[in-house]
């Protein structure tokens, strides 16, 4: 089984077509190849790792394996509506943990700071999903921010932060979209 990050087992999908169809998708099969196990052509997933490990006696946990449960995710495909209902901003991430923060950074630079779908996806990227800790992304200068948190009593490391967005957002020109250059994701329009 190949784990190197080059080889990401999610998935981020974001369509609009000429009807007025909008989608955004994530999936995954958690680690290549799920479970090693197919069913009538499909890879069942083996995302049973996402709920939590075992519990000791006595002890129940919110997120325990369980008949009828579905583990936690931070899976957040994402679509935006104006005013009236009218579907103008759809896309995603990969990325395990960090997944809500990639999503919310990025909505908050297009939505509020009228960023493009491409600039939202090529900004560094930070998180504070690892408990303890404030991850940042290496090598995109972030260094003297970091720095700053430290300095306020925070504690930091540099990270690979591979987040494998996509998103497309309504123009009064049509559909613009843009897929996250960490990893190999394409945007085209048809």
């Amino acid at each position: 089984m190949d784990d190197s990050p080059n080889h990401a087992q999610t998935s981020q999908l974001a369509i609009a077509d000429r009807y007025g169809n909008v989608l955004s998708l994530t999936t995954t099969n958690n680690l290549n190849f799920g479970a090693r196990l197919a069913y009538d052509g499909v890879v069942l997933n083996n995302a049973m790792t996402n709920f939590s490990g075992a519990p000791r006696d006595g002890e129940p946990l919110a997120n325990q394996m369980a008949p009828l449960k579905r583990p936690v995710t931070s899976m957040a495909p994402t679509i935006v509506f104006d005013g009236l209902g009218v579907p103008v901003l759809a896309g995603g991430s990969a990325g395990g943990g960090p997944i809500v923060d990639y999503v919310a950074a990025s909505l908050i630079d297009m939505l509020a700071h009228d960023r493009t779908p491409e600039q939202a996806v090529r900004r560094p990227h930070w998180t504070a999903a690892t408990p303890g800790r404030v991850q940042w992304e290496a090598g995109r200068g972030l260094e003297p921010k970091a720095a700053a948190l430290q300095a306020m009593g925070h504690t930091t490391e540099a990270a690979n932060l591979l987040s494998g967005q996509a998103y497309i957002r309504r123009t009064p020109q049509g559909w613009t979209g843009s897929a996250d250059p960490r990893r190999d994701g394409q945007a085209r329009a048809e």
